[in-house]
């Protein structure tokens, strides 16, 4: 009898990838939760960053306080890239005029972040990846039963 291997080691990839995109949004998500508490920054200073050609970002360098404890960080905002630098310096002016506030863990208040974000993209990837790798089990099943 001669098996076709090509579907095998085709779910075999489909199934690895699904479970390298699981973990990836359990990590996601649990860096999200641990973020429970939010205090408003102290000082901040905002400057832009350039990350290569025409792709500029916002790079913060703040200072909080978590009950007697003063924190310092530094954190570049890479989810908005600016074509030019100056749409970005224009940016980072509103965020130094703007009220901040930094979301950090209780347990570990020196791990602190300004922007704290679902992870949507990372969560429809996986959601689309289970639909395709669920959709090529079931037709593989279905082929069997016809042959």
């Amino acid at each position: 009898m001669n098996k076709n291997l090509i579907w095998p080691i085709f779910l075999s990839v489909i199934s690895i990838s699904v479970v390298a995109f699981t973990s990836l949004l359990s990590i996601d998500l649990y860096r999200y939760y641990q973020l429970k508490c939010a205090v408003p920054v102290e000082h901040m200073e905002a400057s832009i960053s350039q990350l290569a050609v025409n792709r500029y970002c916002v790079e913060l360098n703040y200072l909080y306080q978590v009950n007697t404890s003063k924190y310092s960080r530094n954190q570049k905002l890479n989810k908005t890239i600016y074509k030019n630098a100056w749409l970005a310096n224009k940016e980072a002016k509103n965020l130094e005029e703007s009220p901040v506030y930094v979301w950090y863990n209780p347990h570990k208040p020196q791990l602190g972040v300004v922007n704290k974000a679902f992870p949507y993209k990372r969560l429809f990837s996986t959601s689309v990846l289970y639909a395709v790798f669920l959709y090529f089990c079931f037709l593989g099943r279905f082929i069997l039963k016809r042959i």
